[in-house]
């Protein structure tokens, strides 16, 4: 699938990053990994373990997974959440599908991306008029338009599984004041 290759945008990935201070970047391409670790696909992430390269590397892991078939690494999540392994995993906000009833049962937190309501300014731009967020295609390297539906990021800390904490965020507060 095209968005398969889509990564994720760097304002978001920096809003999180100041949060939980990544160390590693759990599914992505040697040429966009976001983490000085990455795990590609000649690394085989689904089959590697994430708790020990977590815990090697001292700190939390990023997880913009391919969007074609995200319940294997919902599944790989909630497994190595049990093992240690904190991590934030970036998905369409879609409550309705398996993958988001396998995620539920240890989630530690779930944020929705709204759109913003408090700066015209802001509005009248394309990255921030409907509360989706902008991807990079990983072989171009440019923005991709044609995002369709919104995404939430999941959070799996280790020390609160389950706790389920929902919080929402206008899509300013990650991309534009990288606030979370």
């Amino acid at each position: 699938m095209s968005n398969d290759y889509w990564c994720t945008h760097p304002d978001v990935f920096e809003a999180y990053n100041k949060k939980y201070g990544f160390k590693v970047d759990l599914a992505c391409r040697e040429n966009n990994k976001l983490c000085d670790i990455g795990l590609t696909e000649q690394h085989n992430s689904l089959n590697f373990p994430w708790h020990a390269v977590l815990s090697a590397a001292g700190g939390w892991g990023w997880l913009n997974p391919p969007y074609s078939d995200p319940l294997p690494w919902v599944i790989k999540a909630v497994e190595e959440q049990k093992k240690g392994a904190s991590l934030v995993m970036l998905l369409n906000a879609d409550t309705s599908v398996l993958w988001f009833r396998k995620a539920f049962e240890t989630v530690s937190e779930i944020h929705f991306f709204m759109s913003n309501d408090v700066d015209p300014e802001l509005r009248r731009t394309t990255a921030y008029k409907n509360g989706r967020i902008e991807f990079i295609h990983a072989l171009t390297r440019q923005p991709v338009g044609q995002n369709n539906k919104p995404q939430f990021a999941l959070v799996f800390d280790a020390k609160r599984p389950g706790t389920r904490i929902t919080k929402y965020y206008e899509l300013s507060q990650v991309t534009h004041e990288k606030k979370i």
